[in-house]
Parts: structure tokens; sequence; C-alpha cells
């Protein structure tokens, strides 16, 4: 049994390591623990934003499921040089990453966005997400040239339609995760 390891499984290590161990060598313990309802609304709502932030990128391609054909879909559309992909899937090395929004430059290299429901990035979790992502994505040879966090703006008060470059911000955290993504 070949064990993957996603970006959650990082996220949830650096939180606690014993939730990891559980989740992969005693799932039946581990998975004995149903979320509650509130955590279940806040999946939810992250799913939602997301579909909503995806708004920001018009021309994006939207990759289904977490299985190999998602994989080959994705492989698929970096060759054809597709401008954005939302959900792309890449697996290596027993590393998964599901990144939410990829987008190519003209040079060739990517920009990579973290979306979040939150209404400022976490350093601690955001930094780290995004750095496994960039690190599992270099192995396949894609250079990320910016990494970013897109979050609800706390400033923003809606009048009329949603005005979608108003509702969000686009935090340019390159740097801070540059400096994390080969100690993940």
């Amino acid at each position: 049994m070949t064990i993957i390891l996603t970006k959650t499984d990082y996220i949830l290590w650096r939180e606690c390591k014993k939730n990891v161990w559980l989740k992969i060598n005693r799932p039946e313990v581990y998975g004995k623990v149903e979320l509650s309802e509130f955590e279940k609304q806040i999946i939810e709502t992250g799913n939602d934003v997301e579909e909503v932030a995806r708004k920001l990128f018009p021309k994006g391609f939207l990759v289904e499921g977490r299985d190999a054909d998602a994989q080959k879909t994705t492989a698929d559309l970096i060759a054809q040089k597709r401008e954005v992909i939302f959900q792309p899937i890449f697996v290596r090395d027993g590393f998964l990453a599901a990144v939410d929004i990829l987008e190519l430059n003209s040079d060739g290299t990517y920009n990579i966005y973290e979306v979040k429901s939150t209404t400022d990035v976490d350093k601690k979790t955001h930094y780290h997400d995004l750095a496994f992502q960039v690190t599992l994505l270099e192995k396949f040879g894609i250079e990320i040239k910016k990494a970013s966090v897109i979050h609800l703006n706390s400033e923003y008060v809606r009048q009329g339609e949603i005005n979608i470059h108003q509702l969000f911000v686009i935090e340019d955290v390159t740097e801070n995760v540059k400096e994390l993504a080969f100690t993940v």
C-alpha cells in the first residue's frame, strides 16, 4: 500500500503529529470522530468562497476529482499551456496537492493562488500550505513566479451587485513562501 500525504496532512502534522499518525496508521480510530455541524459549515463556506473567487479568473478550467484521470487532465492542460487551471492535481513521491488556482504567465512561469475564507493571512498555516504546493510543483518542473493568498476583504461593504474585485484581497506572499518552500 502506497501512502499519499496531502497538503492537508502536512498542515495537520504541523499542528499535531499524532493526528496524522492516527489518520494514516489507524484510520478506523481517526475516522470515528465525526465532524461537528460547525466544522462542516466551515468547510462548506470555504468551498463556496473558493467557487466565487474563481470568477476573478474567467478563463479558468476546473479539474474534477483527485484520481488518475484528474492527474492526466492536469498534465494535459499544463502541456496545452492553459492560462488558468482550477484545482489541478499533482502527485509525486508520495505527496499530493490540489492547487486552488494556477495561472500561466507569458514567460512560462506560473502564479499560484490559495483561496481562504478568512479576512487575513494566517502566517502559521497559509504560508506553509503554499510552500508545500510550491515544493511539489517544482518537482514537476513548474516554476512559480508568484505565490498569493486570496482572502475576503474585511473592509468591503456590498452595495447592490457584488463587486468581485472589491470582495477579495490578493496578497502576495511569495518571499515568505519561498523561504519555507524547501524546508517542508
